[in-house]
């Protein structure tokens, strides 16, 4: 849903409109599965940044290849 809905996402945030509970309840209304907003929204908020860093081509996870160093 979120690679769907990448650059609605990206606005939304670039400006402000919108917190990470509120896009997970967006996603939950068009039909994506939750197990809870909170919990949910703290998954999105980390998978974010993943897709964050494959558009720009950086590591999709930036711990694991600071750890390799």
């Amino acid at each position: 849903w979120m690679r769907n809905n990448y650059l609605l996402i990206k606005d939304i945030r670039e400006k402000k409109q919108a917190n990470w509970e509120e896009i997970v309840e967006a996603a939950s209304k068009e039909g994506v599965e939750l197990q809870s907003i909170k919990k949910s929204s703290d998954s999105a908020r980390k998978y974010w940044s993943r897709i964050q860093n494959e558009k720009k081509g950086l590591p999709v996870d930036l711990r694991k290849s600071v750890r390799k160093k």
